[in-house]
């Protein structure tokens, strides 16, 4: 990346504080998952396996790299999310805290960039934009670019001095894109990780079919795609219908929130189909 890219990315973070935009190249941040992933993950074995995760809040990415699994790259249409890893991952080395603040400025980011060495040439242009996003915005605006009512579920915590030496090994492999479009797929994962992103487009039909193509196109045989439907908590009929030519769908195991006492499914599985047995 040249610091050209970096001050695009800068002032597309800007045009953000003071519009809003969904499901977009440059979007808020989530600062931790919405998801039960200590439960919904007890459910598969990772070791050994390559996976594929979107980054969001990277809570994904770290409760993964904390059951031992190497194999982890990374993606999201969000091209902050990658940025945002690097500050929770400095937050880990340097603070030896797994959360970032609630809430969270641009002041403490400010301060976090004083006790960082840089590397490797991820983090230095992490560094520099978020260096430069703090030096040129307030701390108000900055404070705005974060997500603040996902609750936390603190069973998702990782304890710092176990995936202290997971992440400082992790070189992060992020790529950009929109799982439900057109993208190339050269590699290929025993799971994907897409926690809840086909909730942001139900009824597009031509949409969902993309996004189940690309994921069968990425995946090896008998992969498993593991799913989440946070605001509606089922999976809805239209995306069971154009999945179920290509996967098996089966529903986890319901556990007992402790925010709303109510029972929910940990999550959904999408098991791959040999399209060509008879």
């Amino acid at each position: 990346m040249n610091f050209n890219e970096i001050e695009e990315d800068v002032l597309q973070t800007g045009n953000l504080l003071f519009d809003e935009f969904s499901f977009s190249k440059y979007d808020i941040i989530y600062k931790h998952t919405n998801e039960y992933l200590k439960k919904l993950f007890n459910h598969f074995d990772f070791n050994s396996k390559d996976v594929l995760t979107v980054l969001a809040s990277s809570d994904q990415l770290f409760n993964i790299l904390a059951k031992g699994t190497k194999n982890v790259d990374t993606f999201d249409i969000n091209k902050l999310t990658k940025y945002f890893y690097y500050l929770r991952k400095w937050n880990i080395i340097y603070n030896k805290k797994y959360y970032l603040p609630e809430d969270l400025r641009g002041s403490f980011i400010h301060d976090l960039l004083d006790k960082v060495n840089v590397k490797t040439e991820k983090e230095k242009n992490a560094y520099c934009f978020w260096d430069k996003l703090t030096r040129t915005y307030p701390s108000f605006l900055v404070k705005r670019l974060f997500f603040n009512s996902s609750r936390i579920h603190k069973d998702n915590y990782c304890d710092v001095n176990d995936i202290y030496d997971k992440i400082i090994n992790y070189n992060l492999d992020f790529k950009q894109m929109d799982i439900s479009d057109e993208i190339n797929a050269s590699k290929k994962y025993d799971y994907i990780i897409t926690s809840n992103i086909s909730e942001y487009f139900p009824d597009d039909y031509d949409r969902l079919v993309r996004y189940r193509d690309n994921l069968y196109k990425l995946l090896k045989d008998d992969g498993k795609v593991i799913s989440s439907h946070l605001i509606n908590n089922f999976v809805p009929y239209s995306e069971r219908k154009v999945f179920k030519d290509k996967f098996d769908l089966y529903d986890l195991p319901m556990y007992l929130d402790s925010y709303s006492h109510n029972y929910y499914t940990s999550g959904y599985c999408y098991t791959k189909k040999d399209v060509n047995k008879k």
